[in-house]
């Protein structure tokens, strides 16, 4: 799908053929990582909240406007040079569409300094 413009940003929506996936790294712990996304604040970026079923883990992003909330699963990994590498995914959305990638960039490294990669 070709970019988008909204609200003076431009970036890429990421489409939902069947499933989409993101990388991230961190420094933190798992540990750490899940009592940060439980704990929220007032500088949060989006309005979200933090699920957690059994040993699977979820993060709903909810925007404004009336939009559909998006329901990204997390995926969890300790890697060996003492950083926690996680995946997001989404499917089955609505509409197909999910945040743009630089706003999933720009929440994670505020909430758990964490950058995108692979």
């Amino acid at each position: 799908m070709k970019n988008k413009k909204s609200d003076n940003f431009e970036g890429k929506w990421h489409v939902n053929k069947m499933c989409y996936q993101r990388k991230y790294k961190t420094r933190m712990s798992i540990q750490e990582i899940l009592i940060r996304l439980k704990t929220k604040n007032i500088y949060d970026l989006f309005k979200y909240r933090f699920e957690e079923t059994g040993t699977d883990y979820f993060i709903v992003l909810i925007p404004s406007r009336g939009i559909p909330e998006y329901r990204y699963r997390i995926t969890f990994r300790a890697a060996t040079d003492d950083t926690t590498e996680f995946e997001i995914n989404l499917c089955k959305t609505l509409f197909g569409l999910g945040f743009y990638d630089t706003w999933l960039d720009m929440f994670f490294a505020q909430k758990v300094d964490a950058v995108s990669f692979g």
